[in-house]
């Protein structure tokens, strides 16, 4: 009974991983950090924001923690959504013939689950926010920039579904091995299910670290960036 219990659970966070993220983000990632840097080249306030005493590098951090909590935010449903079904599992009676009241216990969500969506959550839209601040600072009107990154989250969605089509048997094995570290939505299941991988973390925060830098460098070559 709690074997399969679980397994529903389970069930669950893949589910609402994959509507918060792949539907969601794939529409709405774009659009939240095409304006980020691309904004302000468009309206001419670029030149004056980095002669400002403030250096290029904690500019765009700004800009990334800005997109990463809009991001962080667009994607809190997941975590909220495990913990309605915690305490209702999506029964309702009438309570006095009029109100309608939870009816029955939620479902058994284990905390480990919760907590490795949730931080899996957080750098799946830390890793968003910082390939959406690339885009932005390469790109001269906003829409080259969402473009840009509809492309880029198009690729790794193909990604994922070769991932997916080699882990049934088919192609050899080590294509699996190479796509794998870009698999973003792999990773995210991988989070979902309780597990939080430090490896998989180490190489995701490296990746956002490495993005800033390559933003800072794109900034510089731009027209409109700083000489």
């Amino acid at each position: 009974f709690f074997s399969s219990r679980r397994r529903h659970t389970r069930s669950l966070c893949d589910w609402s991983s994959d509507v918060c993220s792949s539907d969601l983000v794939m529409w709405v990632a774009p659009l939240l950090t095409m304006n980020l840097v691309a904004e302000d080249r468009r309206r001419g306030s670029w030149e004056l924001l980095v002669t400002s005493p403030t250096a290029l590098s904690d500019i765009l951090l700004g800009k990334f923690l800005a997109g990463w909590t809009v991001l962080a935010t667009c994607l809190a449903p997941w975590p909220v959504f495990l913990l309605v079904l915690s305490v209702w599992n999506g029964r309702a009676a009438w309570w006095g013939g009029w109100c309608p009241w939870p009816a029955g216990a939620g479902f058994d969500i284990e905390p480990g689950v919760l907590v490795g969506g949730t931080v899996g959550l957080l750098v799946f839209s830390g890793v968003l926010a910082a390939a959406g601040t690339l885009t932005s600072a390469w790109s001269r009107r906003p829409l080259m920039a969402a473009l840009a990154m509809a492309g880029w989250l198009g690729l790794l969605l193909v990604i994922t579904l070769a991932l997916q089509w080699l882990g049934d048997g088919r192609g050899p094995a080590g294509w699996a091995e190479w796509l794998r570290p870009w698999g973003v939505w792999h990773h995210l299941a991988e989070y979902s299910r309780g597990a939080i991988p430090v490896r998989r973390l180490a190489q995701q925060a490296a990746f956002i670290t490495a993005t800033l830098w390559l933003a800072q460098r794109t900034c510089r070559w731009v027209e409109g960036g700083p000489r």
